[in-house]
Formats: structure tokens, sequence, C-alpha cells
């Protein structure tokens, strides 16, 4: 059973049932209000799903989270900006439209790390 999960002013939980032998694996699930009966609303499952999702996702990203909040320093950025900005200058030409717009993305990544 999960912790409370508020949504729009009313609380519910998440039931799971694992695998006997892989225990971090959902099998199944329902979401249930606070004093226990099934929700069956679509929109409230959706909306505790996904909240669940960003917490799980948060959680299993905690490491790589960590690394990110402590790379601060410009000295380790502005180099890496700087060659991959290199890189996909003398690739542009040599990739498609899907394959530049991925590189686009990453430099824009890159650059959003570093402002934040």
């Amino acid at each position: 059973m999960s912790r409370k999960i508020e949504i729009d002013g009313r609380y519910y939980r998440l039931l799971q049932i694992t695998g006997l032998i892989n225990k971090s694996k959902l099998r199944k699930g329902a979401i249930c209000t606070e004093d226990g009966h099934l929700v069956e609303d679509e929109q409230i499952v959706r909306k505790c799903l996904r909240m669940m999702l960003v917490i799980i996702h948060a959680e299993v990203n905690k490491s790589d989270i960590q690394l990110l909040l402590t790379q601060e320093k410009k000295n380790q950025h502005e180099p890496k900006i700087t060659a991959f900005k290199q890189i996909k200058e003398r690739l542009q030409s040599l990739l498609n439209k899907a394959e530049n717009e991925a590189m686009d993305f990453h430099l824009y990544y890159l650059k959003e790390v570093y402002r934040i």
C-alpha cells in the first residue's frame, strides 16, 4: 500500500501486488479511497498513477539527479557545451532532420543543466 496521494482535495492509495521473487516488479494494482473503496473513475486513476510514476522515476534516478545537482561549476560545463557545439556543426550535413533535432535537443539539455 502506498502513502496517501492527494488529488483534488481527496486522498487515495495505490494497492499493489508484487511478484514472489522480484518484490520490486509491480504485477497488479488498484487505486482505493482513504476508507478502502475501489476507485473506478478513470481520470482519478490516471492522476494517481501519474503521480506515482513521478515519485518512482525520481527515486530510481536519485543518484543521477544528485550528480547533476553537484555539477554546478562553470569550468565543468562550458567546455562540454563548446565541444558539443563543434561536433554538432561538423556532423550537421551528414545527419538527417530527426538526428539534427536530437542533437539540438541534447545541446539545449546541456545548456539547461548548466543554467539550473
